[in-house]
């Protein structure tokens, strides 16, 4: 992906902007993703020759919520960035322009599409680490955790390790109860200072579980760049769990280059996944087989659904319903999809349930009668 030194000051100029809509395509023009809180877990993948939260608030008249620009890249014909964006989230389309999956996922279809195109400018309001990862002052009360200078996964070999102790367990095992209310009087912050005590004592469960609290603001401050040194040390210890998120993280390019060896953030974000997959994390094999779906590689993106379906994890029963349904990685077979999409709906998988609530009509879609 090439960038153009823009700034918002000279955005007009290079659209070439008269108050008036482009006849051209081809020119200068806006790719976005716009969520709405009233739709969770859903997201709109469109273009538009204006300023996206002009086209975010037409879109909100008359919702209970106002829509809201999660990214936006400027860059040349619009149309067929987005045309080849939808391609790619087709495994997760919920029709016409929106799509159920996460941010990173859609964020990955649009750069994977941009790759060998020029952006001019791009701007993603909620993650502006991302964007501009300023280092964080971090004082040594609001983050106590000591093993910020870890030899960094993959290198286990280098990683120096406080070995766990009965004293860490006493601390672990105490935080989970303030964090669940079991048998003490429920308390988070009291929960994350145990957590932080355990972890820094060598508690593979207390890091993940003191990373995860800055990633919830579950006790702790909600700061993803406080969750990285501890899912750092957990991940180098092989915990699939902190591999998995430091995974996600990566991917939305919060990690630094020593952080990551020196690999760009997609590869190293594919690396420690897969690894977290092969050894059987379901979550990881879905995001897998997300990875692998965006690279048009179908088969393997259904062995990696299949794998974490078979263990119960809802969304990749739905995932594994629609390679079924549309022979992506498979044959078409709509028993296999009926059967996939009702125990993704016994998991609660709320795209599931609407499926199988108009399942001759969604099924027509792709068994189109003789």
């Amino acid at each position: 992906m090439f960038y153009a030194q823009v700034t918002h000051a000279n955005i007009i100029n290079l659209m070439n902007y008269s108050g008036k809509a482009y006849e051209d395509k081809s020119m200068k023009g806006w790719v976005y993703i716009i969520s709405n809180k009233a739709m969770p877990g859903i997201i709109k993948v469109g273009y538009s020759n204006k300023d996206p939260k002009e086209r975010a608030a037409e879109l909100g008249t008359g919702a209970p919520h106002p829509y809201k620009v999660e990214y936006e890249a400027l860059i040349d014909n619009p149309k067929q960035v987005e045309k080849l964006a939808h391609d790619m989230l087709a495994f997760v389309n919920a029709g016409k322009e929106w799509f159920e999956c996460d941010l990173s996922v859609a964020l990955r279809a649009i750069k994977k599409v941009c790759e060998n195109r020029t952006v001019y400018f791009e701007h993603q309001p909620n993650a502006e680490k991302s964007i501009i990862p300023p280092a964080p002052a971090v004082t040594e009360k609001a983050q106590p955790h000591t093993s910020q200078n870890i030899a960094l996964f993959p290198l286990m070999h280098n990683h120096k390790t406080i070995p766990q102790n009965d004293d860490a367990e006493t601390k672990y095992e105490l935080a989970c109860r303030y964090d669940t209310g079991n048998g003490v009087r429920k308390n988070l912050k009291e929960a994350y200072r145990l957590f932080v005590e355990a972890a820094d004592l060598g508690h593979t469960l207390a890091q993940v579980a003191a990373g995860k609290a800055h990633f919830t603001g579950r006790g702790a401050e909600k700061d993803e760049y406080q969750a990285i040194p501890f899912m750092l040390s957990a991940a180098n210890k092989l915990n699939a769990e902190a591999q998995y998120h430091l995974g996600k993280l990566a991917y939305m390019e919060y990690l630094k280059p020593a952080q990551r060896n020196g690999m760009s953030h997609e590869k190293f974000s594919f690396s420690i996944i897969k690894q977290s997959a092969e050894q059987g994390y379901a979550p990881a094999q879905c995001e897998l087989g997300a990875h692998y779906s965006l690279a048009n590689k179908h088969e393997l993106s259904f062995n990696s659904y299949k794998a974490a379906a078979e263990q119960g994890h809802a969304q990749s029963c739905r995932y594994l319903a629609d390679c079924y349904l549309d022979g992506r990685g498979s044959k078409r077979d709509l028993n296999l999809a009926h059967h996939w999409y009702t125990v993704a709906a016994n998991g609660k998988d709320k795209t599931a349930i609407k499926r199988l609530s108009n399942w001759e009509e969604h099924a027509s879609q792709f068994y189109p009668e003789e």
